[in-house]
Parts: structure tokens; sequence; C-alpha cells
């Protein structure tokens, strides 16, 4: 546990907080000492020990509400310890800033960037402590400016300015909290596939790979050239860097060199970019000193997936780097515009895709924290967290169905991952209030047909001009209520609570969802999404199951069997087609690489996945340019389809102690080869197409248990390797 007692809040008096301030103390060391540093700041910092960088955390001490919830870090100085000591703190602002929705400390005051930081050195058993106060300095260095939207101002010619002496400031203590998170890290380095000589003089490099960073270079210059480079994701057909999806967002370095060799190698902003323009430069540009920094949260790799067909391998491909883009500290919607925001819509419909690919325990669990942290008291549950006022203020305020769902999705989720009833227990009081705000909404407790809500975000079948989907918005909120409640029904049976009353409410919901859009076995919204919801959540009565599916399929092929989807029916539409029987068709919808569908983006170059299904389309021009992110993740949710059913490996019980095989394999795959690991080991499922037949291959490590379902056949699955000839 740290101990900042001694501490104080120290800031630079005569900055803004678009400056960037770095703190200073020098200190002396006896030989053979031991020495920590425990640290945070109002802001995000980057320490340095005698010129050595301490720590690989960047962008520290991380992203959350920092009025309500601030990580403390604590790094080992040994290896850097000399006999006369300097510690230098550079403190940018980072996401504490008003664009953030945190203006400052207490809520609705303005405070500066500020620093509170502890050396303990221990000196042959006795600890002394050097602690932010009054005795430390202030300087101001390289970087003249840096904001994660609009990117930063670096003079690599500057020279520090002299020190001067730091103020107080009366920030509080209670919101200190032991580091939770991952550590965001620089974790690959990527180099120019091309670099080529545009308009005016400019440099475009193409990194091959849309990415969340920064770049870095080592050039030789005259001195005095004031380089501009700036980022985009795509380039327009001119060739030129396409930047209007940045909206309000800079997204540029404006960069001052010095005379001999200029390394710029490290950032207080980040990037989502595939390519750069470096204009300012005269003569001929190497592109061998440039190097992309991908940056993300350090999780464990656990998934892998890979088929026969070129193209779903490169879907998969898509997903993986839509979450590395993503998944930094929080889960963002996108990196590159005026947003990046923790939008809690689409965490909650990837998050059982992201956790085949990454073990995102640690990540979701200081995130819901976050989120508890964030809860009203009347149980609502903002759109982003942490929470950001201005996409969301407090007057008037309204919680959108689907979105503020992931209270209860997400915390079931990780629950069936990784099996740990603590962290179940942890968030069950925030489900059970999410639910009881809904109950609270309306006339009847049993549907929720009140306020706003997003709907099937960016649905195909909306009407021009709007982004919610034609699918009834109280459709899909009563049906976001039902699954709601039944999340918080099993996780009430798991921590032996009493859910008796909402075991009553649950078909009470189910009965007034089918009197409300479902009279006589039809559903009144013939939408994709609204037959999807109905029939992933059992919304239905039995008899009617089957004419429900087929109009799903029907409306479907009106489609020319293509999707409609938004946000919402997206994730469940291929395994609603299979649970009923429908597999040929999801594998189509699948492999459709005309638009709409997975494999479009693909066909178009995409990287990483897209927010609109043509972003960019076929004749070069853009979906549009105020809602276009080409980062954006919730349609790789498709990837927990690739897994569970594609390959079929599931948790039988959660945390994967006992493991469920259902593949289902598909002659247009060739194969499929799937590994996941989990806390037993790993664990893998393939099938081969063979003319008539098919080869699965199951590997169980021992620890589990496990039984794979091939068509009607159930068998017991051993530990170790198991090959199974099935005809077709």
């Amino acid at each position: 546990m740290f101990d900042l007692t001694n501490c104080k809040w120290i800031y630079a008096p005569s900055l803004t907080q678009d400056q960037v301030p770095v703190f200073q103390t020098a200190f002396q060391a006896a030989p053979d000492s031991h020495g920590t540093l425990t640290i945070t700041a109002l802001g995000i910092y980057e320490a340095r020990l005698n010129g050595h960088r301490i720590g690989d955390f960047i962008f520290a001490p991380g992203w959350t509400h920092y009025t309500k919830r601030l990580q403390v870090q604590t790094y080992d100085l040994t290896p850097y310890l000399q006999e006369e000591n300097i510690l230098t703190v550079e403190v940018p602002q980072g996401w504490f800033c008003e664009e953030f929705g945190f203006p400052g400390i207490p809520e609705g005051s303005h405070t500066p960037l500020c620093l509170l930081a502890d050396v303990a050195l221990n000196e042959q058993g006795i600890i002394r402590r050097i602690s932010t106060d009054e005795s430390w300095q202030w300087h101001t260095g390289a970087w003249q400016y840096a904001h994660i939207y609009h990117g930063e101002v670096i003079d690599l010619s500057a020279c520090e300015n002299e020190n001067q002496p730091v103020a107080i400031h009366p920030a509080p203590f209670h919101m200190l909290i032991e580091q939770e998170g991952e550590y965001i890290r620089e974790m690959e380095r990527l180099k120019p596939i091309s670099c080529t000589l545009g308009q005016g003089g400019t440099w475009i490099m193409d990194f091959g790979q849309n990415l969340t960073g920064y770049v870095c270079f080592s050039l030789s210059a005259k001195g005095g050239e004031k380089l501009l480079i700036r980022h985009a994701e795509v380039l327009d057909s001119q060739g030129n860097l396409y930047t209007e999806n940045l909206r309000d967002a800079r997204a540029e370095m404006q960069i001052t060199l010095k005379e001999g060799l200029n390394t710029l190698s490290r950032h207080h902003s980040f990037y989502g970019f595939r390519y750069i323009s470096v204009s300012g430069w005269d003569g001929n540009l190497d592109p061998d000193c440039f190097t992309a920094v991908v940056v993300h949260s350090d999780m464990p790799r656990t998934g892998h997936f890979t088929c026969g067909v070129r193209d779903v391998n490169q879907l998969y491909h898509n997903i993986v780097w839509g979450q590395k883009s993503n998944y930094l500290d929080v889960p963002t919607d996108c990196p590159q515009r005026d947003e990046r925001l923790g939008w809690t819509g689409d965490a909650q419909v990837f998050i059982k895709a992201g956790a085949y690919n990454y073990d995102v325990k640690k990540f979701f669990t200081k995130w819901l924290r976050d989120m508890k942290s964030e809860q009203r008291a009347d149980g609502g549950i903002p759109h982003t967290i942490p929470d950001s006022a201005r996409y969301t203020p407090d007057d008037g305020r309204e919680y959108s169905s689907a979105w503020a769902d992931a209270a209860c999705i997400c915390p079931w989720q990780l629950y069936e991952n990784y099996g740990d009833t603590e962290l179940l227990r942890e968030h069950f009081p925030m489900m059970k209030k999410w639910v009881d705000h809904i109950r609270a909404q309306g006339d009847k407790e049993e549907v929720w047909d009140t306020g706003f809500h997003f709907a099937d975000w960016l649905g195909l079948d909306a009407k021009e001009g709007d982004y919610t989907g034609s699918t009834d918005y109280y459709l899909i909120a009563t049906a976001m209520y039902a699954n709601s409640t039944r999340l918080l029904i099993q996780a009430g049976h798991v921590l032996e609570q009493d859910v008796s009353e909402y075991e009553s409410l649950y078909p009470r919901i189910v009965n007034a969802y089918q009197e409300r859009f479902l009279p006589k076995g039809k559903l009144l919204c013939r939408t994709q999404t609204a037959h999807i919801l109905t029939l992933h959540f059992d919304l239905y009565q039995e008899k009617h199951r089957a004419s429900i599916a087929n109009e799903l399929v029907q409306i479907i092929h009106e489609y020319n069997d293509h999707l409609t989807t938004g946000f919402v029916g997206t994730p469940y539409l291929l395994h609603v087609l299979t649970r009923h029987g429908y597999t040929d068709l999801a594998y189509k919808l699948l492999l459709n690489r005309t638009f709409p569908s997975w494999l479009f983006s693909v066909k178009m170059g995409a990287t990483t996945m897209w927010e609109h299904w043509d972003s960019l389309k076929e004749d070069g021009s853009m979906w549009s340019s105020d809602m276009n992110s080409f980062n954006h993740y919730a349609y790789g949710a498709v990837g927990d389809w690739l897994f569970g059913v594609s390959a079929g490996i599931n948790p039988a019980s959660p945390g994967y102690e006992s493991i469920l095989f259902t593949p289902h394999p598909d002659k247009r795959m060739g194969y499929v080869s799937a590994s996941y690991q989990t806390k037993y080991g790993k664990v893998e499922s393939s099938w081969q197409w063979q003319e008539d037949r098919v080869a699965y291959t199951f590997t169980l490590p021992d620890g589990c248990t496990g039984k794979a379902v091939i068509g009607e056949e159930e068998m017991v699955i051993p530990a170790g390797k198991t090959t199974l000839i099935r005809m077709v």
C-alpha cells in the first residue's frame, strides 16, 4: 500500500493547462541505497532519474474520473541511483482537461496540472523520504503543448528554462487508489511500406496498418526546420491525407528541429493513423528514419484463429487490431477523432470477442470499477465511462438501453470467462441498481418505453439522416431490459442472493414484450434486428419460434442475403441463425464480399474494423465526414462467433474448467483452427473438410473436462489430443 501522507500537491503557478511543466528535485543517496518512487498526477506524467526513464508505463497514471478515482504507481529507482541525483517529472494534461469532462478538483472548479510524488530511500535500514513540497522547482522543456485530440508542439532546439519555485495546491487525497488496470505500453514497431512526394512538397508515408500510437524519428538537420506531421487513416481519391473524419481533432505534430541529429523517441499524445504527411522538409526524406510505435494496454494474448479463407483471416486480423487500437486503458470507440471515449455500448457488444483474443480480466476490472463510481444515485449509467460531461450533461440526463446495459452484460461475461465470483459479487449491487433504474421508467415497470435511446445505432435500415436504425426504440429497450434482468437473476443464483423479486419480474417483462411487440407471435416491427433480439433473448412463445426465425430469414433474403443490422443487432445475427438451423445462411453472410458485409471492408483494403459498413465506398467516396471512423471495433463482435460457433470453443462452466466443443463446419471455409489459453492450459479446436467427411481435432489440457457435440452426436473428450472423422 502506498504512503503519500508526507507529500503535497505541487503545480507550476504561472503556466496554463495547455503548457507542459517539468517538475524537478535534487537529492543525494548513500552508496548501495535502494529506492522507490511512488507517484501520480492530475494530468499524465513521465518521470526520469538522472536522465533514465522510470518504468515503461506510458500515459500514466491512466484514465479515470480523477475527482473520484486516481491511480498511484510505485517504481524501483535502485538501478539508476547515484550519489548525486536529479529527478524530473514532466506533466502534460493528457485526459485531465475539460474536453474529457474533468475541469478540476473539486468538481466545477479549475485545477492546474499537479504532481504528487514520494522518493523513499532505504539507506542501511534507515528510510529517508524526498516528497513533493515547496522545495521542488519547475521549468519548461521541449514540449510547448500536448493534447490528446490536437497533438503536440515540440521544439527540439529549446533549452530548458531556469527553474522556478512550485506552488502548493489544496487538491484532496481521498480519490487515490492503487494501480488496478493494465499498464499502457509501447507494444510493436512498424516501418513505412512506402513514401511518396505529394502536392506542395509534402511527403506521405504509409505504415501499412491502421494503428494507435505515434511516430518516432531520427533526422539530421541544418537547424530551424519546422516540420508539420499530420495523421490520417485513409487517403482520399487524389492520394492526399483524408482528415475530415477527425472532426475538430487536429491530430498533428509541429516540430522545430535543432542543428545536427534530432531524435524524437517519446510522446505525450497518441494518434489513430495508417498514413502521415510530413511537410517543411527540404530535400529527400528517408523513410527508414521513421518508425510507427503501436501502443495499447499490455494484456496477455489468449486466442488465435485461422481458416482456409484468406479474407476471413484478414477479417480476424482486423478484429484483433481494432481491439489493440481501442483497448487503451479504457475500451474506447475510436482512437483518431475528437472522441476516443469509453462508450459502454461498444464495450458490451465486443467484450465476449475481446475476451477470446486477450485476457481482459484486469483491464475490465479497473473499467467496471470506474463504471461503479460513475453510477448515479438513481441507478443510471452514463453513455461513456469515465463519464464525459460534454456528451452526457447532468441536466435532464437520460440513459440508453444497450449502452447502459453494459452494467449487467460485462460483469456476467467476465464471470463466464474467468469464473471469479468475487468480481461478480463486487458488481452485483451495480447490476441491481441498473435494473431497478429501468423499472422506475414510465408507467409500467414491465416495459421500458420512455426516453432517448441510441437504438440499433448505424443500422442500414435507418431513414435518411437518422443514425438509430428503423427498429422500434422501445422494443430494443425492453428486450435489453429482459436480458439484464435475466443476467441479474443468474448472478444472484451464483452468489446465493435473494432474487425472488426479479424472478417474479422477469416473466412479466417477457409477457409484456409479447403483448406490446409480438402479438399473436408476429413482430409488429419487421426488421432484422427486431427478430434477432426476440430470438436471441428467448422472448417468444415456443410455438412461434420457428415462424419468427423463418421471418428473419425471409427478411435477409429480401435484402439479397445481406445484413442491415447496426450496433445492437449485428453481434447476435450469426448466433441466432446457427442456433435456429440456418448455419448455411450464417456462413453466407460471413463470406459476402459485397456491401454490406464484414468482408466488404476487407475487399476495400481495411486493416481494422470500420464504424460503418461502407465507411469507404467503392467509388472512393466516404460514407460521411462526421461519423466515419476506420478503427471502430464494435462490428468485430463477429469474432466470438468465429471462436464459439465456427471453431466451437465454449466454457461449459465458468472459467473454462469444463469445455464444450460445438464446431460448425462449412465446406466454403476449407478448414478452421482456433486456440484459447485458459488458466488450465491451451484449448484447441480445429476441423478440416475432406470431400465427403470432416476431420475434427480437439486438444484439452489436464485439469479440464470436456465434451463435444457434433450434429446429434455427443461424446466425452479426454485430456490430450483427440481426432475424430465424421461423414458429412
